[in-house]
């Protein structure tokens, strides 16, 4: 996992950062311990480690700062397809409805489409920039969002305030 983290953050100074994230907390007191978990939507290595992490029932008792990064190669393009889309579909959704975001984060990682493939594919080799969204669209609709709610996410995935988040 060390080998694939960005090369951004191999020398890590957390006080050269000020991450916006994610805030999954289940069955915490005052006294629990904070992490930070930085991944990328399309991250395969990441997507093993948050099931891992599920499964182990991590998430409980700890308050687990989820942070989305979209990892851009070299050139500045980003390193999965529809990763920048969902990073800012993440925010924005959180922005809106605090909790939304964990259902993208979830649903990308763990569930598959009804002919079994795994979503993460989905994104990574076949959906559009059209299609990611509405395919995250539908997830949100689904977790209750409404159709406002839901235009108002569409609108703020593509702000400044998002881009600043993502920067």
């Amino acid at each position: 996992i060390f080998e694939a983290i960005p090369d951004k953050f191999k020398t890590y100074n957390p006080d050269d950062y000020s991450f916006e994230y994610i805030k999954i907390a289940n069955s915490v007191s005052d006294d629990s311990p904070t992490v930070v978990d930085i991944f990328d939507p399309g991250c395969s290595v990441c997507m093993m480690s948050y099931r891992n992490q599920k499964d182990a029932d991590f998430f409980n008792g700890r308050v687990v700062q989820m942070v989305p990064f979209a990892i851009q190669d070299a050139d500045d393009s980003y390193k999965f397809p529809n990763s920048e889309i969902v990073v800012r579909y993440m925010f924005a959704a959180e922005d809106v409805r605090p909790g939304s975001a964990v259902t993208i984060i979830d649903k990308i990682f763990t569930e598959k489409n009804s002919e079994g493939i795994p979503y993460q594919n989905k994104f990574n080799e076949d959906y559009t920039t059209e299609e990611a969204t509405k395919k995250m669209e539908t997830w949100l609709k689904d977790d209750g969002l409404s159709d406002n709610e839901i235009k108002t996410v569409r609108e703020k995935a593509q702000s400044s305030e998002v881009t600043e988040k993502m920067n």
